[in-house]
């Protein structure tokens, strides 16, 4: 990637902008000159499209902006998980585009048949450069960030392009290649199924050695500090030592779990990107499981692969004491765990205020999660997950860190 292109992860207020790019770069792509014939129709319906997946990439996916300047937007990229659809994501598009949704039906469904089976991917969903800055290796930039982003994780990428020219451009060298059969969507045009697996980063991985974590203790990491709350052979368990922030779980008061909340977005991207590139290879990518919430039944939602979470309730009478409430519920309290280990869940600000912090358990219902109150309590109905002010709404991370270093 050019040092000069700088790339970033969009966030809402973004979307409008990113619409603009994409709008231009696929107002005469074939595909979408075939779904809507009439071309003072195209414009509105391919913004329409790609604002539904911009949104939902939101909390389920990724988009990254491309710049020279921070100002001057050039290139955008959106990306979506294979996992991460649904049908609410399909009935969305469905009156995205209204009157042309016959053509987008035939077309997802030859879509899907094609597609890798049994396997996760992350999907280029949408894909532009401003024509006046096209030669000038943005689009390969942003390949290649995002590329670099699946091989940590061990994920392969999946592309649809549009035109045999373009899969034998940029996304050849981006490393893609062909796989398995074109895709016709008309008589005429056809789509080219392009697969980049995952590179191993094994052969680059530095000889390293041990350090030495103590359980309780304090550490310093990034811009942070931690306290450690699980050692382990190879890997330690820390918690920010504060209340960093105050945000909001979810962007909506709406149903929502761990797996498709704007605040696991959040910490998995901005908050990550807050590292250095050094300190991103000792935070370890995990298989999230997310227990359910024994008081009111509620799902918490699917397991989850994350570089930073957040608590579970299950958790936090883990690693801050068990009074037993927990096995059963609490037949005192339907509405909270409130006992002698409240001072050691009580949390503070770094000017030293009183905070609430966000777990990452349903609620009572689904528009609640728990949460650990000011004085210590850990509220297991939960409070509005789009609650947004302090004192309420505090944010501590959570990561795995490698106990291993450069040497």
């Amino acid at each position: 990637m050019k040092d000069d292109i700088m790339i970033r992860v969009a966030k809402e207020e973004d979307i409008e902008a990113a619409l603009e790019v994409l709008g231009y770069s696929f107002y005469h792509d074939p595909f979408f000159t075939w779904a809507v014939e009439d071309e003072a129709d195209r414009m509105e319906v391919v913004s329409a499209y790609y604002r539904v997946y911009m949104r939902h990439c939101l909390t389920n996916g990724v988009t990254h902006l491309a710049y020279k300047k921070e100002d001057e937007l050039l290139g955008v990229s959106v990306w979506l998980s294979n996992d991460a659809r649904g049908d609410r994501l399909s009935d969305d598009i469905e009156r995205a585009v209204g009157k042309y949704v016959s053509r987008f039906r035939v077309f997802g469904q030859r879509s899907y048949l094609h597609e890798p089976q049994d396997t996760y991917f992350s999907q280029l969903i949408g894909f532009g450069v401003v024509p006046a800055a096209q030669g000038m290796g943005i689009g390969l930039a942003l390949l290649e960030y995002h590329g670099k982003e699946l091989d940590a994780m061990g994920k392969s990428s999946y592309i649809e392009a549009s035109t045999q020219r373009s899969f034998e451009g940029v996304y050849k060298r981006a490393g893609y290649q062909p796989i398995g059969e074109v895709i016709p969507f008309s008589e005429t045009n056809k789509l080219y199924p392009l697969w980049r697996p995952a590179k191993s980063t094994a052969s680059e991985t530095p000889v390293r050695k041990k350090r030495e974590y103590v359980l309780d203790s304090v550490i310093r990491f990034g811009k942070y500090d931690w306290r450690v709350l699980d050692v382990q052979d190879d890997k330690v368990l820390i918690i920010t030592e504060k209340v960093l922030e105050t945000k909001a779980y979810h962007i909506n008061n709406e149903p929502v779990v761990w797996e498709n909340c704007s605040l696991r977005h959040y910490l998995n991207n901005e908050f990550y990107h807050t590292f250095t590139d050094a300190e991103k290879e000792d935070i370890a990518l995990i298989n999230i499981t997310n227990y359910g919430n024994q008081w009111f039944g509620n799902s918490s939602g699917g397991g989850t692969m994350d570089y930073i979470f957040l608590l579970s309730i299950d958790g936090t009478v883990k690693y801050f004491g068990d009074s037993r409430q927990l096995r059963g519920g609490n037949e005192n309290d339907k509405h909270f765990i409130d006992d002698e280990f409240n001072n050691a869940r009580k949390a503070v600000t770094p000017e030293g205020e009183p905070s609430s912090w966000w777990l990452r358990t349903a609620g009572s219902d689904g528009n609640l999660t728990a949460s650990v109150t000011t004085d210590g309590r850990i509220s297991v109905s939960g409070d509005f997950v789009n609650r947004d002010f302090a004192p309420i709404a505090g944010v501590r991370p959570l990561l795995w860190l490698s106990q291993y270093v450069k040497n």
